[in-house]
């Protein structure tokens, strides 16, 4: 399991007063890059190879309203990794409140960005995020 917490900034909702759902999207986005830099696979590791995750599908179940001022804590589980694609599973909770408000499962895949093919991640990425055990990243 790796987790990451980040803040709830203001320009995050919307006239309702809570969290716009297109945010979720930037929390679990932010949280697998955030994963993959754990796994040595970083911006500059992806514009020197030109391989790169996309994401295939992305399926968001809303539990809770999440309003500002608060942070997230954003759990990732991967659950599904093979050559080139991904499963990941995460929990996004309310650290103000201590509640689960999103469910999130997050398909995704390795691109070879100049000929818009599937190709395999670099084997010591793979190993790395096979075997990362608990770590927390916190972003402000």
């Amino acid at each position: 399991m790796f987790s990451i917490e980040v803040p709830v900034r203001f320009r995050d909702t919307d006239s309702n007063g809570h969290v716009n759902n297109a945010v979720y999207n930037s929390l679990s986005e932010e949280a697998v890059f955030a994963l993959f830099r754990e796994a040595g696979w970083d911006k500059k590791a992806i514009e020197a190879t030109e391989i790169g995750p996309v994401v295939l599908k992305a399926e968001y179940t809303y539990l809770k309203e999440l309003k500002y001022p608060d942070t997230v804590l954003v759990e990732t589980e991967v659950e599904v990794l093979s050559r080139t694609r991904a499963v990941f599973r995460q929990d996004i909770f309310s650290k103000n409140e201590g509640i689960l408000v999103c469910k999130v499962v997050n398909h995704g895949m390795w691109l070879d960005f100049k000929r818009k093919r599937p190709v395999p991640l670099p084997e010591e990425v793979l190993r790395k995020m096979e075997g990362k055990e608990e770590t927390e990243a916190i972003l402000d």
